[in-house]
């Protein structure tokens, strides 16, 4: 599935932060470029081309199926998606 490294226990909270939430917040992001690239009249093709990250174009997954693998029920990136989406 992927690949493991040993990391000092000083840097698991930043671990955990960079790839249990991360993933999450970056596929929001590139999810929003492809809308953007739609709404200015690209085809959903072009638009992922164009503004996409290499797990998205390795993926047959619209962006918005791969942030909810990436989200957890009720974990931090559900909580910090949902105020992210009121503004907050």
């Amino acid at each position: 599935m992927g690949r493991t490294v040993r990391i000092e226990e000083r840097l698991m909270d930043a671990a955990t932060a960079m790839n249990g939430c991360g993933p999450a917040y970056v596929y929001r992001m590139v999810e929003a470029w492809i809308d953007a690239g739609i709404k200015v009249r690209f085809s959903y093709e072009v638009a992922r081309t164009l503004g996409a990250a290499a797990p998205v174009l390795a993926s047959e997954e619209h962006p918005a199926a791969l942030k909810t693998a990436a989200t957890a029920p009720a974990g931090c990136t559900i909580v910090r998606a949902v105020l992210a989406a009121a503004g907050a």
